[in-house]
Formats: structure tokens, sequence, C-alpha cells
């Protein structure tokens, strides 16, 4: 009987470290997706948008993201505009 109930007690301490551990990986997994979500603004319309969805223009060594290619390429045609002087 005492063997039972040490069997029993060590499968159920078992169980609870795994419980814990199964919730501080899929905590992590959430903060990880929570990020994703965060909100960017489009620095030519000026709309916020979730950052994963975001379509990337390389310029001047920084990482801008725009909201639609129409928007990127619109920036771009801007931006190429002022650098040249015209």
């Amino acid at each position: 009987m005492i063997r039972f109930l040490i069997i029993a007690g060590l499968i159920y301490f078992l169980y609870r470290k795994y419980q814990s551990w199964s919730k501080s990986v899929a905590g992590r997994h959430a903060d990880e997706k929570a990020l994703e979500d965060v909100m960017v603004q489009d620095p030519y319309c000026e709309t916020y948008f979730p950052r994963r969805e975001g379509i990337p223009l390389s310029m001047d060594g920084q990482e801008l993201l725009f909201c639609s290619p129409k928007c990127r390429d619109d920036f771009a045609a801007l931006h190429s505009k002022t650098s040249t002087g015209g």
C-alpha cells in the first residue's frame, strides 16, 4: 500500500512539473506572437498596420515597413526625386 502511495505521489509530482513546463513554453510562444502583432505606422500614408503584414523597403541603411506596395513605391519615387534634387 505504501509503495502504491509513493508511486501515485511521484506520478502526480511529474504531472505537475510537466504542466508548469508546458505552460511556460506556451507563454513564450504567445509572447513571440504578440510581438509580431505590434502596430507600426506607414511613413508615407501614416496608416497603422500589423508589423507582420508590412511591405519592407531598405533605404539609406534603414528597414522601412509600408502598408501596401503602392505606398512603398510612391515613397521610393518621392524619395528618389528629393535626393536627386529634382
